[in-house]
């Protein structure tokens, strides 16, 4: 998948990160502000709407980081976390560099269910 990921409604907004459905396909999200403790919990709930607390959600989720300013270590792990368990592919779409060198630096970037996407 190439190109901008267009954004539905957003299923969380506090002014500080916003999280936006995408339309599918691709089923995804669209994160934009500020990823921290604060939006942690919010985070959470959204990726397990979009997987299924069972699981059952769809093979491949795509996550458009470029509208990030801030993205702390838990907010990214809840992240990568889905491509640890089962059979799923993430892509995470334009992550800032700080976010590229932290996923290389810890590991992350060897998931084989793991794609970051640069376009």
């Amino acid at each position: 998948m190439t190109g901008i990921i267009a954004a539905g409604a957003a299923v969380f907004d506090d002014g500080m990160l916003r999280i936006a459905r995408t339309e599918p396909p691709p089923d995804g999200l669209v994160l934009t502000g500020e990823a921290d403790e604060a939006g942690y919990r919010p985070l959470v709930e959204a990726l397990s709407r979009l997987v299924g607390r069972d699981g059952s959600g769809p093979a491949e989720v795509h996550l458009d980081l470029s509208g990030l300013e801030f993205c702390d270590a838990a907010a990214l792990h809840a992240m990568i976390v889905l491509a640890r368990d089962g059979d799923r592919r993430i892509v995470l779409h334009r992550p800032a560099a700080a976010l590229r060198a932290l996923i290389h630096i810890v590991g992350w970037d060897q998931l084989a269910g793991l794609t970051v996407a640069y376009e």
